[in-house]
């Protein structure tokens, strides 16, 4: 009877395991097929973004490296122009800007304005939302779906969108969908993420 409990636990643990996409030694199995699909290779570093826990996870060789809060945007997901929502699917870094940079350096139009923000005092928040530390500019793969014309004759281009992993000047509200479109990071945590991909590594942006 005292060994039933032990197994019951053990089974319902591995079912979790078994029924959470975003595994320690796996990429997504919705990933690799999409790779398969645009018969594109994969690359050693991996960025995977759950729009679902606003979480993004780095791989490497596979295998979850860590992982870090996010926000995607305030009005979902969507691949339209001037939607100011954040697109689906798979891309690629297509540049990284800002290397060396110093912390909460502010950016405009992805350059370095020499400028530093500094947070306000406890309570008050700023009006305007912020390009701070470095840029990870994305270029969408996935032809009519984020990258060149959709079927509607907009532009779906998530390159010519300007979509960015950056960092942010609302840090209190990483965790939460609060961005205009672009994924935001906490900017330590960008460095981080910064200083570990490469140009060309692969990002794959889904609800998980």
């Amino acid at each position: 009877m005292y060994m039933k409990r032990p197994i019951a636990i053990l089974i319902s643990l591995a079912l979790l395991i078994l029924s959470y996409p975003l595994q320690a030694n796996s990429l997504p199995k919705q990933f690799l097929d999409k790779m398969a699909e645009l018969k594109q290779p994969l690359t050693r570093h991996v960025i995977v973004v759950d729009v679902t826990s606003q979480k993004l996870f780095l791989y490497n060789d596979h295998k979850i490296v860590t992982s870090y809060p996010i926000s995607t945007s305030s009005k979902g997901t969507g691949q339209e122009s001037n939607s100011y929502k954040t697109p689906l699917g798979a891309h690629r870094i297509a540049e990284k800007i800002g290397q060396n940079a110093p912390i909460n350096a502010i950016f405009v139009e992805r350059k370095n304005t020499g400028k530093i923000w500094s947070p306000l005092p406890k309570g008050k928040r700023e009006k305007v939302d912020l390009v701070l530390t470095r840029i990870l500019w994305l270029e969408g793969l996935e032809k009519g779906f984020n990258q060149g014309i959709g079927k509607g004759g907009k532009s779906v281009d998530s390159f010519q969108r300007y979509i960015y992993i950056h960092g942010t000047n609302a840090e209190d509200l990483i965790g939460t969908p609060a961005s205009k479109g672009c994924i935001r990071m906490k900017n330590e945590d960008l460095i981080s993420l910064f200083a570990f991909v490469d140009s060309g590594s692969l990002v794959y942006i889904s609800y998980f």
